[in-house]
């Protein structure tokens, strides 16, 4: 492995890698929050459900 070849990736991917990193952070939060709304809903749903089952019979 060449040192200078890896200065000079790590010169072109330092000013992009702030970038990356908060992406990655952003994309994972969303993701976390999503799966999140999709949760409440789901057991929202479930009670609700449930809850008409009952009052049919």
């Amino acid at each position: 492995m060449d040192v200078s070849l890896v200065g000079s990736w790590f010169n072109k991917v330092m000013p992009h890698f702030p970038r990356y990193y908060f992406g990655c952070l952003f994309l994972q939060l969303s993701c976390r929050f999503i799966m999140a709304l999709v949760d409440t809903f789901y057991c929202n749903y479930n009670i609700f459900y449930s809850q008409m089952d009952k009052r049919k019979k």
